[in-house]
């Protein structure tokens, strides 16, 4: 098999998958010899998928819109989220960057 991120050989192993921050367990795939890109198995991808869901967080990753209220800007966090993390309205959170490219904001 080849490698669809850089063309290169992939290699037979097995794969220690996390998700959101939750280990899923280890499973057969295939890794890059080059890139280190990984890919499961089709076999692999259900396991992991039905553990996620098995743990509640399959489906947390959404996409979702800066807005603005006065000269502020606001993160709304869907309602299958916060149940996840048992937020409710006037919770107090730290919000700050991680990089350039990554927003942490966490209970308190």
């Amino acid at each position: 098999m080849i490698c669809p991120m850089c063309n290169s050989k992939l290699k037979k192993g097995k794969i220690k998958e996390e998700y959101l921050g939750h280990d899923l367990g280890i499973f057969d795939g295939f890794t890059c010899t080059k890139c280190g890109e990984t890919l499961l198995t089709e076999e692999s991808v259900k396991k992991a998928q039905q553990k996620a869901k098995e743990l509640g967080i399959l489906g947390l990753a959404e996409k979702t819109t800066i807005s603005k209220s006065g000269n502020s800007l606001m993160v709304r966090i869907k309602k299958n989220v916060a149940e996840y993390l048992g937020l409710t309205e006037g919770e107090k959170v730290i919000i700050h960057p991680e990089g350039k490219k990554k927003l942490v904001v966490e209970v308190i």
